[in-house]
Formats: structure tokens, C-alpha cells, sequence
């Protein structure tokens, strides 16, 4: 079975007020983050390439990709997080912008957005991983957490 994503995650608290309706299709995560996904739609209408670090092997966030962290110039860290997998096998990239600059990465491993996710803050207990405590397991493609199903 395969699982895709591509999506930004930020502490919410990195919100103004009226940030939600800059950012449409906002989700809540667990653990006070909420995510902006990657959808289809919004690669299509920005360039952006589906999966470029994970899928495509890209060494650097690409210019498409790097234009849109520059719109989402909030204070604080904002994680870019891609994974892909099929059977079990599979990738995961991050990075880190921070004023709508990339701040660190892209890293690509197969830990990656776990550790992404500790930068955040993201606490666990021993036998819990971060991806799962946050709930982005939920679905298996980045345009499910808009559509629902």
C-alpha cells in the first residue's frame, strides 16, 4: 500500500487570527501544529513537482518550491515534509524555513520527519513515534487531508 506526502507543518501558535483564511486548507494536527498540504491543486498552480526530494531525488528545494516558503514568511519554524512509501520501502525529506527563508536542509532520511518533528517540540514517550502521536498517519495522500476520505 502507498503513502504519500507532501505538506507543510507549523505551530499553530505561529498564527495570527487571520492567518486561516491565508492559508486555506489549514488541518489541525495533534500536539497544537497545524498543516498546510501540498495538494495536486496547489502544485499545479504553483509548479511546485510532486515529491522533488524523495521521489525526485532533488539535492535543493526547487525555485517553485522555495517561492512558495517566501509567501508563508511567518516567524518561528515552519517544517517542509515529504515521504513516499510503497511496501515498506520508501523515503523522507525535511526542511526548515523560518521567515520565509530555508533555514536548514533538505534532509533526506529515513527518520527524517520525526526528527523534523522534534525541532517542533513534539513530545513522545518511549515507545511512541512523533509522526504517529501528531496524526500524520491519518491518511495515506496528501490530497485526503482535504477531501476527507
Amino acid at each position: 500500500m502507498a503513502y504519500t506526502l507532501q505538506a507543510f507543518v507549523l505551530p499553530r501558535c505561529s498564527l495570527e487570527k487571520g492567518d486561516s483564511a491565508v492559508f486555506p486548507g489549514l488541518v489541525e494536527l495533534n500536539q497544537g501544529l497545524v498543516m498546510i498540504p501540498i495538494t495536486s491543486a496547489l502544485r499545479a498552480a504553483t509548479g511546485i513537482p510532486f515529491l522533488p526530494l524523495t521521489e525526485g531525488g532533488e539535492k535543493a528545494m526547487p525555485h517553485s518550491l522555495v517561492a512558495l516558503c517566501k509567501k508563508i514568511a511567518l516567524p518561528g519554524p515552519v517544517l517542509y515534509l515529504e515521504a513516499e512509501y510503497f511496501g515498506g520501502v520508501g523515503a523522507q525529506a525535511y526542511a526548515v524555513i523560518n521567515g520565509g527563508e530555508v533555514v536548514s536542509g533538505p534532509i533526506v532520511g529515513a527518520d527524517a520527519i520525526n526528527s523534523a518533528l522534534a525541532l517542533v517540540g513534539v513530545n513522545v514517550s518511549e515507545d511512541q513515534d512523533r509522526f504517529g502521536v501528531v496524526g500524520l498517519n491519518k491518511y495515506r495522500d496528501t490530497d485526503q487531508w482535504v477531501t476527507g476520505s
